[in-house]
């Protein structure tokens, strides 16, 4: 019996002689997360500690991901500020910034959440609003194109330090690095063209690969706007720190890159005939759950099953109200209404190009109380009720025979088929 990890979800059940073996690193977080953090901001990569990067300098923005990443920033800073001020800055010198691309706002009790009671009584934390002229400031264009369009505050900044999360991620390789600036603190056309940019490219290109043409982009952007140090964290299935980089965000991102892929990576001895996953960490809604199929499209063989559990409690995709209203059609039917200038957002236009090639890759469906069958029929995506219908639909679609592969944590996990026998 295989119980999925949120309340009112049905279990399933699946035979044992059916299961595929899944191999994983047997690593844990360090219960010493704070000693973690201090180790590598004693040390950084390619670049000078932070209290000597800040001396003489007249203010901090300091970048944090947001509440759909676990990225413990409520640890990581108070160890920065700490660094700033040993370097000279004042309290009023320096802020923080949500720095959620094209996400919602947090909410007052979710940035509490996120940096901690002190940080956030301390310190401004703003919003980034992505799609508002006025706090955005335009910095002219790559040399491949790109118009660089960031957050007004971030260019104000006489420095500029970004805290996130490592894992493998489909549309930019890996989480972290400079993705703090590119698409977190960048408006909206900057953060299109980039996610566009995605789609060209299949998925063993991007996912779990560090240098990649769309992270050469963001590495570009955010040398533009003037990322001068990182600290990112690399965590475990239970949310603690198994490691941290600090330093310059491109040498700090490759060794923090590096540690994720021993992390996240999980061994398969072949393709699945199905897959039952749940979404985790990626749960608010299907923008985030989505993440879990780019693991799945490597799990499952052509033409398999697939079943994601995941609650959406926010629906589809309420910051891209453009994705809903269009549906999951296919990709070349988006690509043509995106090169005839009908689909303005591009960001949502790449969101549904990566979804919908998963699902002809194979037979998916999610079982979501916060879409539903019904308003997931009007957006073309497959929903059902009972995981364990579901299950056995798979089944009668595969034979009693079809081999299936469990994967927990699937948002954060890299698949990898290895015939070898695991340890």
């Amino acid at each position: 019996m295989h119980h999925f990890p949120y309340a009112g979800f049905e279990p399933v059940e699946v035979p044992d002689k059916n299961l595929i073996p899944v191999g994983r690193p047997d690593r844990r977080g360090s219960p010493e997360a704070v000693r973690v953090l201090e180790d590598a901001l004693s040390a950084p990569e390619g670049t000078e500690r932070l209290r000597s990067l800040a001396k003489g300098r007249r203010s901090a923005l300091v970048l944090v991901d947001d509440a759909t990443r676990p990225t413990p920033a409520h640890l990581m800073a108070p160890l920065v500020v700490e660094e700033l001020m040993r370097g000279g800055l004042r309290e009023e010198q320096i802020a923080f910034l949500c720095a959620g691309g094209s996400h919602r706002s947090m909410t007052e009790e979710e940035k509490v959440r996120k940096v901690g009671e002190d940080i956030a009584a301390r310190f401004k934390v703003h919003d980034h609003e992505w799609d508002k002229e006025g706090v955005l400031v335009g910095l002219g264009r790559t040399e491949d194109g790109v118009d660089v369009v960031v957050n007004r505050l971030a260019r104000e900044a006489d420095l500029l330090v970004g805290l996130g999360q490592v894992c493998p991620h489909r549309v930019s390789g890996f989480s972290g690095g400079s993705k703090i600036v590119l698409p977190g603190i960048c408006g909206q056309r900057t953060v299109g063209q980039t996610h566009w940019l995605s789609t060209y490219y299949p998925i063993e290109e991007i996912f779990g690969v560090r240098d990649n043409p769309v992270r050469k982009r963001m590495d570009d952007v955010a040398r533009v706007v003037g990322l001068d140090f990182v600290l990112n964290v690399v965590m475990d299935e239970e949310g603690r720190v198994m490691g941290a980089v600090a330093g310059d965000f491109v040498a700090a991102h490759r060794k923090a890159a590096r540690l994720a892929m021993e992390v996240n990576v999980v061994y398969l001895p072949r393709r699945a005939d199905i897959v039952i996953a749940d979404s985790r960490p990626c749960d608010r809604d299907f923008w985030q759950a989505s993440k879990a199929l780019a693991s799945c499209s490597l799990s499952v063989r052509p033409g398999g099953d697939v079943i994601i559990a995941t609650p959406c409690a926010e629906g589809i995709a309420t910051d891209h109200p453009q994705v809903e209203e269009h549906g999951y059609s296919s990709a070349e039917e988006v690509t043509r209404e995106v090169e005839g200038g009908r689909f303005e957002d591009l960001t949502g236009a790449a969101h549904i190009c990566h979804t919908r090639r998963v699902l002809d890759h194979a037979h998916c469906v999610l079982v979501s109380p916060g879409i539903g069958a019904e308003r997931g029929a009007r957006a073309k995506l497959p929903v059902v009720v009972s995981a364990g219908e579901a299950v056995r639909e798979a089944f009668r679609r595969q034979g009693d025979d079809a081999s299936v592969l469990i994967l927990e944590h699937c948002a954060d996990t890299f698949p990898i088929v290895d015939s070898r026998p695991q340890r």
